[in-house]
Order: C-alpha cells, then sequence, then structure tokens
C-alpha cells in the first residue's frame, strides 16, 4: 500500500493503483497519466485532412463514445486535456463531486467546485418556496417553477430570479464557470433531491403551456411579496398583462402597466392565477 501525504491539507491519504474499473474522474493526473487502461492513440481511420487526431480507448479496448477527443502531439498531452475534460464536465453538471486530492492539478476546477458547495449551503427548501441567502438579502421561488431538464432554462431562470452567487468573482482562466453558471448548478444539485428528474415546470398548466405558443393573450397573475419562516407565501402583489410575444423558450413575458410606467415581467406557472377570456389581446 502506498501512502501519500497533503502539506497544507494536514491529511494522510491511502493512494490506491487504478484498475480496470476506475473511472477518470476517480483518478489524480499523474495516476491517469500512468494507468495502462486508458491509451489515447492516434485515429487510425482518420482521413488525410484530420490526421494527428486522437481517439481515447478505453479499458474495454472500445473507442471512448465521444469520439474524437483533439488533436496532439503525443499521447501524453492528449490523456492529459482528456482528463482535465472529464473532470471540467463532471463538475460543470453537477453529476459528481470531484475529491480534493485530484483537483490538486487544476486550482480553476477546485475553486468552482468549492463556490458550488458553499451556494448549496445557501439553499433551504420551505413550504411550497425555496429560500436562497445571498449575500445581503433573501430570495425566494416557487419550487415548482425550477426547471431541471435544462441547463440553459436554468440559467435564464437564475437571471430572472436574481440568483446569480455572490461570492464567486472569475479569475481570467475561468471559461465558462461564473455567478450565473455556479447558481444554476448549485441549484440544479440541491433541488434534484425533491424534483423528478427532468422536471418540466411550464407542462404542469396547460393553460400556462398556450401562453409560450401565442402572444395576445391577457392574464392576471401574483407575484409574492412576504413570506413566513416555513418559505410559505403570505403576501403577494396583483397585476393584469398581456403576453407580448413567444421567445421560443418555455417562459412567456408578460407586459403591463403600474402607475402608467409600462413594465416586463416573466411569468413563471406558480404566479399564473386567470387566463381572461373576456378581453380582446393583440398580437
Amino acid at each position: 500500500m502506498q501512502m501519500a501525504f497533503d502539506i497544507f491539507g494536514d491529511s494522510l491519504y491511502e493512494v490506491k493503483a487504478p484498475d480496470r474499473n476506475t473511472q477518470p474522474t476517480d483518478m489524480t493526473l499523474s495516476a491517469f497519466l500512468a494507468s495502462p487502461y486508458w491509451r489515447a492513440v492516434p485515429d487510425p481511420k482518420a482521413r488525410p485532412e484530420h490526421k494527428g487526431m486522437y481517439v481515447m480507448i478505453q479499458p474495454n479496448g472500445e473507442p471512448w463514445q465521444g469520439g474524437w477527443i483533439g488533436k496532439f502531439k503525443n499521447e501524453e498531452t492528449a490523456k492529459r486535456s482528456f482528463h482535465r475534460d472529464r473532470i471540467f464536465y463532471a463538475i460543470l453538471w453537477g453529476k459528481q463531486d470531484i475529491d480534493d486530492m485530484i483537483l490538486k492539478d487544476y486550482a480553476d476546477l477546485k475553486r468552482a467546485q468549492d463556490a458550488v458547495h458553499e451556494m448549496m449551503k445557501q439553499i433551504h427548501v420551505g413550504d411550497p418556496y425555496v429560500r436562497v441567502r445571498m449575500a445581503d438579502e433573501e430570495k425566494f421561488f416557487h419550487l415548482l417553477d425550477f426547471p431541471l431538464y435544462s441547463r440553459v432554462e436554468a440559467r435564464g431562470f437564475v437571471k430572472d430570479h436574481g440568483l446569480e452567487c455572490r461570492s464567486f468573482f472569475p479569475s481570467k482562466s475561468d471559461t465558462i464557470f461564473g455567478p450565473v453558471e455556479i447558481s444554476a448548478i448549485a441549484l440544479s444539485r440541491f433541488l434534484s433531491d425533491y424534483l423528478p428528474e427532468g422536471h418540466r415546470p411550464h407542462l404542469l398548466i396547460p393553460e400556462y403551456y398556450e401562453l409560450t405558443r401565442s402572444p395576445g393573450k391577457y392574464v392576471q397573475f401574483r407575484v409574492p411579496v412576504e413570506f413566513d419562516l416555513q418559505g410559505e407565501a403570505i403576501g403577494y402583489q396583483l397585476y393584469e398583462g398581456i403576453s407580448v410575444y413567444p421567445l421560443g423558450g418555455t417562459v412567456p413575458r408578460i407586459e403591463y402597466t403600474v402607475d402608467g410606467d409600462t413594465k416586463h415581467w416573466w411569468l413563471y406557472p406558480s404566479q399564473l392565477t386567470a387566463i381572461i377570456e373576456n378581453r380582446a389581446g393583440r398580437a
């Protein structure tokens, strides 16, 4: 048995030799580079214009299902790139926590995962509203409004509700991870324990789904403005407005007027109270 000592973390780790079943996300970079079970080889079937493209051969002898992994000078640089990519996507899609020992070679990815963990600590699921503690305030949203089926929709949800992580400041080396992405990952991971996989809020109410497909419908909607300690809304503000145009997404945009000022609102399912059928709309 081989042991490794983390000087800065004051911890002792058992280093296990990777076997055929060990995935790249469960290996340090050095262990992955040394593993004989994962091999990067030039694609023998590549056309002349694609010469130099590498494929990853898995422990079972089959090519990695993702296809080409890029063009590289040699196997080592190919494996280095592949390993980082697997760690990156594991954090990005929130499917797996990566051990800190594995992240020691990727300081930027460790910062991102740490930020996700910190953001998750600020989320509390009430009944039925979710409370998120931000730096200087608390934000609320209805649990069933959160989209689990699409990261694009999750990013939009974060922006619409002002949930951008306020403790994460991207460095120049951060490419995708930013305040919006960190929050989208944290919320998706946390709420996956409370919502069914692939939760699609726009399909919960047929009338709401119609709003995403056609403009010109008058609606009444409510915005919660006060909550109790259990996460229940105890005060609302009612508005009336019109769906102004379809955006191709799943959240209709409503135009309404307050004291003579025209405003716009991204309407989520829990906020819709009625579609006003007896009032003429506009296309």
